[in-house]
């Protein structure tokens, strides 16, 4: 009302800042099951000898601040549980 516009564009802009915030913290989770798919590969390699690679980190779930249980998809068809940690770096 102080600038003189009707109230529709302030409920539209509320609903656009709540999608946004939903689409950012959305989109981290997919930067980390990205991020945690080479590290998966590496680990498989230079730690357990073995020579799968993983394809996809999938089903990524919350389980406190920072920690995740997912699933990595290797590429000779197995699938691998995996705790994620979530770093700052």
């Amino acid at each position: 009302s102080l600038l003189n516009h009707k109230k529709f564009y302030f409920i539209a802009w509320c609903v656009t800042f709540v999608v946004s915030i939903f689409i950012t913290s959305s989109g981290n989770e997919a930067v980390l099951a990205d991020s945690a798919c080479p590290v998966v590969t590496e680990i498989i390699q230079k730690q357990l000898y073995g020579a799968a690679t993983c394809k996809k980190v999938d089903d990524l779930n919350k389980v406190s601040d920072g920690f995740y249980r997912a699933k990595a998809i290797l590429d000779n068809g197995n699938e691998l549980s995996i705790t994620i940690e979530e770093r700052k770096n």
